[in-house]
């Protein structure tokens, strides 16, 4: 009898299958990702507002409008790029 007998599935024709491995290396690193992400939006303001006390709201707003700078440099920097130049170069779109 196999150990991991709650993930059998019995299928139409009798057989009893098994679930695959189904995480590959870009889903393993989104996942990794997803924590230091997630601890930092959940875990982050808390030790903040502790630290600054009533000026925490500012000090959020601040780092929103920075926030939003980054931003606006990002998108200017991709409005430069020639993408079609760059696909070229790296052997067209995948398909």
């Amino acid at each position: 009898m196999n150990q991991n007998t709650e993930f059998q599935n019995e299928a139409s024709d009798g057989a009893t299958t098994t679930p695959g491995q189904s995480l590959g290396p870009f889903d393993l690193t989104c996942l990794g990702l997803n924590c230091v992400v997630g601890s930092g939006v959940f875990l982050t303001p808390g030790f903040i507002a502790k630290e600054l006390g009533p000026a925490a709201p500012a000090a959020f707003v601040v780092a929103g409008l920075l926030c939003f700078a980054i931003a606006l440099c990002f998108s200017e920097m991709a409005g430069v790029i020639r993408w079609p130049v760059v696909m070229a170069r790296l052997g067209g779109p995948r398909k």
